[in-house]
């Protein structure tokens, strides 16, 4: 059992395991996953102490819900169990956006969940305070993630460096890829962010993010509106201030700010756009021609594949003229035996636009995300008044990185073999074979 106490929910996960009698193979019979609102730090919850001793008990109440009805001996490793019969672990990760908040918001919620977690009327769980309760920094859930996703993709059975995931991590910043290297591979100095290296079912794996530095979808948002051809401070009445903007790649009837960086952006498309005449499908003027404001598609793109490919550059060291960030570069465009999985804002852009479910995952052909792209640009959507641009610079971003075409594919981590391949699962199975 594990459960994840966020800024604004709870996510509970309930993994029920089991050895097969027959050869001891390891098996995972089942995930359970719950969300629970609102979440133990959010504001009326973590404020009202009788509230709060309410909401913890709702959700052990619920992680209680999908345990085994039968009485079962679990083997918890070394010895933190001594009783016949051994209570499931709980591990209880408090994510880091909740680690963001007001100190003293966090002291109080852990004290009262730590106090009622080692009271006696816990009887469902076994509860450690020293190894249970916990956080975990992004990197260390990206390798957990990496490790979960091909647990469930059965990669560790037949283990292949060429064969294994790749997980694509588009942040605000940097763009990131976490994939395994042959152990002699030379690595690029300025590209490598973190090394690990693991042993899995008997496999020495080394796993390595490499940083893309300036890939991140806010950066390039930044640069293409900075490239406007009137970018103008302006001064609104409250005495804010910030950059005027006309871009051709946002749509002619979008008014919009984008805060980044310490700066505001006032985003509007250009005053002259461009209009394409269409026969309307919808609404009271189906049938008719009309002429519809489009963003510039080749513009876009054009700026676009430009900033990617400068940024994408080999960086050229003394010691082996960029050799090492080369062989890197076209093993992720060459190796089209591993699969991609999507991550950050590259997930999150792919869920607005109706591609893939938050939940219940769906894998996003490139197709797919090509058509998404063009119907941004063309239709004007006031609510995703930056959709055109986005679309194009993550596109443009995993076909010069990966290589990808058409028919490649975009992976979803929410369902891998009817599981969620995330950390938590990562965890549990850490627990399951070496204990707390």
């Amino acid at each position: 059992m594990l459960y994840v106490a966020g800024a604004w929910s709870t996510l509970l996960f309930t993994y029920v395991f089991h050895r097969h009698l027959s050869d001891g193979t390891f098996h995972i019979e089942k995930e359970y996953r719950t969300t629970l609102l609102p979440g133990l730090f959010s504001d009326q919850v973590a404020s009202n102490a009788t509230f709060l001793q309410l909401q913890i008990e709702e959700v052990l109440n619920r992680a209680s819900e999908h345990l085994p009805n039968n009485k079962f001996r679990l083997r918890l490793r070394p010895d933190d169990c001594q009783s016949e019969e051994c209570l499931p672990p709980l591990l209880v990760k408090v994510s880091n956006d909740a680690l963001a908040l007001d100190e003293k918001r966090i002291q109080i919620v852990i004290q009262a969940l730590t106090k009622k977690l080692e009271s006696n009327s816990n009887t469902s769980f076994y509860f450690n305070a020293e190894k249970s309760l916990g956080a975990l920094s992004s990197i260390d859930e990206r390798a957990l993630q990496w490790f979960a996703i091909n647990l469930l993709s059965h990669n560790f059975k037949d283990w292949r460096v060429s064969t294994s995931a790749i997980i694509l991590d588009v942040s605000e910043n940097d763009a990131f890829i976490t994939m395994a290297v042959p152990a002699s591979r030379l690595l690029p100095d300025q590209r490598v962010w973190t090394t690990r290296h693991l042993t899995a079912f008997g496999h020495d794996i080394k796993l390595v993010t490499f940083r893309y530095p300036a890939l991140g979808l806010f950066s390039a948002r930044a640069h293409v509106f900075q490239l406007s051809s009137t970018p103008k401070v302006f001064s609104s009445r409250d005495g804010t201030s910030g950059i005027d903007v006309r871009s051709a790649c946002v749509n002619p009837v979008c008014d919009a700010f984008w805060h980044w960086s310490n700066e505001t952006y006032h985003i509007r498309g250009v005053v002259n756009g461009t209009y394409e005449l269409v026969r309307e499908r919808n609404g009271p003027f189906a049938g008719k021609r009309i002429n519809r404001p489009v963003a510039k598609y080749d513009y876009c793109h054009r700026v676009c594949a430009a900033y990617v490919s400068e940024k994408l550059r080999v960086t050229f060291e003394e010691r082996d003229g960029g050799k090492a960030d080369k062989a890197i570069f076209d093993s992720l465009r060459s190796n089209q035996h591993r699969k991609v999985f999507m991550a950050g804002l590259l997930r999150e852009k792919s869920i607005e636009r109706g591609l893939t479910l938050p939940d219940m995952g769906g894998n996003v052909k490139m197709r797919s995300f090509l058509d998404s792209l063009k119907h941004a640009c063309k239709v004007p959507n006031t609510e995703q008044p930056f959709a055109c641009l986005d679309l194009m610079f993550l596109a443009t971003l995993v076909d010069q990185l990966l290589g990808f075409k058409q028919g490649s594919i975009l992976h979803s981590a929410s369902n891998v073999n009817g599981m969620t391949a995330e950390w938590p699962i990562a965890a549990a199975f850490h627990v399951y074979q070496n204990g707390l």
